[in-house]
């Protein structure tokens, strides 16, 4: 997987400028033994994240000509897996829409997932639309925020001195936006579709929520174990509770577990479909009715 080389969440053992290993070589040794597809090789790294590792690569499946290298492992490749996924439907959707739509997965409700979509939020201002992206997503507690900002409103046209004419406020959007969710958005990332679909923000497309809504405070017990006990529920403003029903997309679309093995996405496909049509009847106008006054 390709890491970042500035972030240490994604730092990828093999993707540093000094490793010459490249996809495809034959891995010879691990610390020395050599290795066979005949046995699992994999158990010479069993506990070896906090230890630096020398790997013996080589082209061809041959001891001549062979390196060895000497790398820091990690613990484990979920944070390297999951931008994977990120950046492969930030480039489907790029490419499905010739760059027309941006996509935004958050991974959690918290400050640093409200900081990553406030990044990205930024860098699409001007695009046609958006697909936030809220499944597999754990909650939090940023939806209020979210809200705002996707709720903001064009009230003015700023210009600077040559440049270009733009949307006040600045830290807006002001094209079509779809929020995704399926069934393992849980608490805050069902809470914000529910708003965003009460506050008719956009279109909600995917499956519906788990229903995993209330809050919880953990108690230490004397014995060294814990309980965690409800003290908060959620109402929409007609008085619908999210408990146990969660929130129900606008447009339903189901990922089976076949879609999955095959690498397939109809949710994602479906909210690209979906934006590009509605692009194609009321797209964005760029074309501002001011006027400057002469010198």
């Amino acid at each position: 997987y390709k890491g970042e080389k500035s972030s240490r969440r994604y730092y990828a053992p093999l993707d540093a400028d000094y490793v010459k290993i490249r996809e495809g070589d034959y891995l010879l040794a691990i610390n020395g033994q050599p290795v066979s597809v005949k046995e699992n090789y994999l158990k010479y790294l069993v506990n070896q994240h906090k230890n630096h590792l020398v790997l013996t690569t080589n082209r061809k499946p041959s001891w001549d000509g062979a390196i060895t290298t000497r790398i820091k492992p990690i613990s484990n490749d979920y944070s390297l897996r999951y931008k994977a996924w990120v950046d492969h439907n930030r480039e489907v959707v790029d490419k499905a829409s010739g760059g027309k739509i941006g996509y935004i997965h958050l991974e959690n409700m918290g400050g640093g997932d409200l900081e990553n979509f406030k990044k990205w939020f930024q860098l699409y201002r001007y695009k046609e639309a958006i697909i936030l992206d809220v499944r597999y997503n754990g909650g939090g507690g940023i939806d209020p925020q979210l809200i705002d900002m996707l709720e903001r409103r064009q009230y003015q046209i700023v210009k600077e001195r040559h440049s270009v004419p733009l949307e006040r406020p600045l830290d807006g959007f002001y094209g079509k936006v779809v929020v995704l969710c399926n069934e393992y958005s849980f608490s805050d990332a069902e809470v914000f579709p529910s708003g965003f679909k009460v506050r008719k923000l956009g279109t909600l497309i995917g499956k519906q929520t788990l229903g995993f809504v209330i809050a919880v405070s953990p108690y230490r017990l004397i014995d060294g174990g814990t309980i965690r006990k409800t003290f908060i529920g959620l109402w929409e403003v007609n008085g619908t509770q999210l408990e146990s029903r969660g929130a129900i997309p606008d447009i339903s679309v189901e990922n089976t577990p076949e879609d999955e093995l095959a690498g397939r996405d109809p949710q994602l496909q479906k909210a690209i479909a979906y934006l590009l049509d509605e692009i194609a009847k009321h797209p964005r106008n760029f074309n501002y009715p001011i006027k400057i006054a002469p010198r």
